[in-house]
Order: C-alpha cells, then sequence, then structure tokens
C-alpha cells in the first residue's frame, strides 16, 4: 500500500487553468470534487472532468500541454520514464507536445492509442458515445493503432475515425472555423 501511495503522489501533471465546472478525482478516490484553486499538481490516476461549457489546460511532465473543452472526462498516466499518456473517456482534447528527448506522449481513447512523433505535433481527439474517435493531426506527425493491432502514421491536416470496428482511412481535416461549427453540431448533439 505504501508504495501504491508513493506511485500516486508522482507529479505527473498540473491544472494550470480552468473555467466553468471542473472537478477531478484522486487515485482510487470514488467520488469527484471541484478543483478549486489552482495550480492544482495530479500525480498518476488521477482524472478530470469539465461541465458544460468548460475549459481546462493542463501542462504534462516534459512541457506538453493538454486542453480539454466541456463535457471531457480523462485521466492521467505516467511512469518513471518520462512517458505520459492521458486515457480520454470521452469528449474533446487538444494535445501540443514533442516527442523529442525521451519525452513520449500518448492519447489513448477506448478504441485506438495516438502517439506523438516527431519534433513537435499538435492532436485533437474527439471520443464519443461507445467509444467511437476521431483523431485530428493539427500540426506535425501521429502514429495512430487501434485495439485489433492496425498502425497508421496520421500527417499533418488529416483525421482518421476509429470505432470497434477499426482504423478507418484518413480524410481531409476541417479547417479551424469547420472544426468549431462542427464541435459546436458534436455538443449538440450530447
Amino acid at each position: 500500500a505504501a508504495l501504491l501511495c508513493a506511485a500516486g503522489s508522482v507529479r505527473a501533471a498540473v491544472l494550470r487553468e480552468a473555467s466553468g465546472l471542473v472537478q477531478v478525482r484522486a487515485a482510487g478516490a470514488n467520488s469527484w470534487r471541484p478543483a478549486g484553486s489552482l495550480p492544482l499538481t495530479l500525480g498518476e490516476g488521477d482524472g478530470v472532468r469539465t461541465g458544460f461549457n468548460a475549459r481546462v489546460r493542463v501542462e504534462l511532465r516534459g512541457g506538453s500541454v493538454l486542453e480539454a473543452s466541456g463535457n471531457a472526462s480523462f485521466f492521467i498516466e505516467a511512469d518513471g520514464a518520462g512517458r505520459t499518456s492521458v486515457s480520454a473517456l470521452f469528449g474533446s482534447l487538444r494535445l501540443s507536445a514533442s516527442a523529442f528527448g525521451g519525452r513520449a506522449v500518448s492519447l489513448r481513447a477506448p478504441t485506438c492509442l495516438a502517439r506523438v512523433r516527431g519534433e513537435r505535433a499538435v492532436l485533437r481527439l474527439t471520443v464519443a458515445g461507445g467509444g467511437n474517435a476521431v483523431l485530428e493531426v493539427e500540426s506535425g506527425l501521429a502514429g495512430l493503432e487501434d485495439n485489433r493491432g492496425s498502425q497508421l502514421l496520421v500527417r499533418e491536416g488529416q483525421r482518421v475515425a476509429v470505432d470497434l470496428a477499426g482504423l478507418r482511412e484518413p480524410t481531409q481535416a476541417p479547417t479551424p472555423s469547420q472544426a468549431r461549427r462542427l464541435d459546436f453540431l458534436s455538443l449538440m448533439r450530447r
């Protein structure tokens, strides 16, 4: 038990900004509580969820930045080797990260795992009902793997949908204004 508590206390991320209803859950806890005063240190296994129209900004180890919009839920996973993973349950998350210097960063959804490749990458992962996910690469390069073991490199300007059947073919990602419109429509559908 002492080893488990020590592992959970390792700083994996820092919640820097929050607006609207933002709640956190410590690893192993049964209930969510308001985020409270910021900055807030998050350890491995800690969770964050946002209410309608809320936003958060989290700094991960190694200088990566994760932003989540309203109606999102995610957990921080980290290990001693400097690798950080964000496990998204639902909602839209945007990750700005670099994979150089052993700072491996990944986004996990129920149906896929996306890893940052190269010097700098900006990824947007949207997870909907049933674990269906859409990965968009705003800049850089990402490796994407589904639960069936299929892998794909996703380049800047591409988007890929993933569901229980596996990876779909990459398509052209929408422009920023189209993306905002699609986010709004998705939010209204939820």
